[in-house]
C-alpha cells in the first residue's frame, strides 16, 4: 500500500482541525471554510460547520465550486506540511502572509455566519466587504 502525500493525508487533516476546533467552533451551522493547497484549486480542506459538530475532509485533485463556500484560504505545500505538524502555527501564518484570504460574503453575512469571530479570534481584522 502506497501512503499518501503527508499534505494528502486526511487523518493529518482531521487532526489539524480537532486541534483548531475553537477557531472553528464559533462559525454558524452551515458555514462552509476551505483550504486550497498548493498552486491548483485542486487539493483542498473543506471544513463545514454543522449542528454540533465540524466536519472536514481532504479533497485530492477534486473540484469545487469556490463560490459555494463562505471563506476560503490559499497555503503553499510546504506551509501547509508545517502546519500539519503544528497547528498553533496557524494565527502565525495569517500575521506571516502565508495564508491568501478570500470572503466571498459580505460583513452582514459575515457576522451572521461568526466569519467575523474566526478571523479576529486568529489575529485578521476582518472586513468582507464587496
Amino acid at each position: 500500500m502506497v501512503k499518501p502525500v503527508k499534505i494528502h493525508d486526511n487523518n493529518l487533516w482531521d487532526k489539524f482541525v480537532s486541534d483548531s476546533e475553537q477557531y472553528f467552533a464559533v462559525l454558524s451551522p452551515g458555514t462552509k471554510v476551505a483550504f486550497f493547497v498548493g498552486e491548483t484549486d485542486k487539493n483542498f480542506l473543506l471544513i463545514e460547520r454543522t449542528e454540533g459538530a465540524i466536519d472536514s475532509k481532504f479533497n485530492v485533485n477534486s473540484s469545487l465550486n469556490m463560490m459555494e463556500t463562505d471563506l476560503f484560504f490559499t497555503i503553499a505545500e510546504d506551509d501547509a506540511s508545517e502546519l500539519l505538524d503544528d497547528a498553533s502555527k496557524l494565527s502565525n501564518f495569517i500575521k506571516e502572509g502565508k495564508l491568501g484570504i478570500f470572503c466571498l460574503v459580505d460583513d452582514v453575512v459575515m457576522a451572521e455566519k461568526g466569519l467575523d469571530k474566526l478571523l479576529n479570534n486568529l489575529g485578521f481584522a476582518p472586513s468582507c466587504a464587496i
